[in-house]
């Protein structure tokens, strides 16, 4: 099945924003995974406290969370990018070639630390996608 998450970046202010939207959205779960936590290897010093992925959950809410690329450009628009979550590589690799026809690739698709296959990329039209299988699918 096939799921779409909204994926948010903040720039530096992702671990603020998400207690933000904790605060207005009473109840709120709110998880954060910085890179350090993940170990990345070759991991500038300054982003080791950057949160490289979050989550975002209350009552029918859910999106996922980031303080972006380390070193990636920034700019107001550019910073959401629309997550499927799918249940199969087949079904990943086609879409993900449909997509990327007349776009770019950011980013091939790849196994990953987090256990899954994962790719990104901006569509034609300069909506940015990512596209992720879990290994247990």
């Amino acid at each position: 099945m096939k799921q779409l998450v909204p994926y948010l970046n903040f720039n530096g202010q992702c671990h603020d924003a998400l207690h933000f939207y904790q605060s207005c959205f009473g109840g709120a779960e709110v998880s954060i995974q910085t890179f350090a936590d993940a170990k990345v290897d070759d991991m500038p010093q300054q982003s080791k406290d950057k949160v490289m992925h979050g989550e975002f959950k209350s009552d029918g809410l859910f999106f996922m969370a980031s303080d972006g690329q380390v070193g990636g450009d920034f700019a107001m628009g550019n910073n959401i990018h629309l997550n499927v979550q799918l249940d199969s590589v087949d079904e990943q690799t086609v879409l993900f070639e449909k997509l990327s026809e007349n776009g770019s690739v950011i980013m091939p698709l790849q196994h990953t630390f987090w256990d899954a296959r994962f790719g990104m990329l901006t569509d034609k039209f300069g909506i940015q996608w990512m596209l992720n299988v879990m290994k247990s699918h």
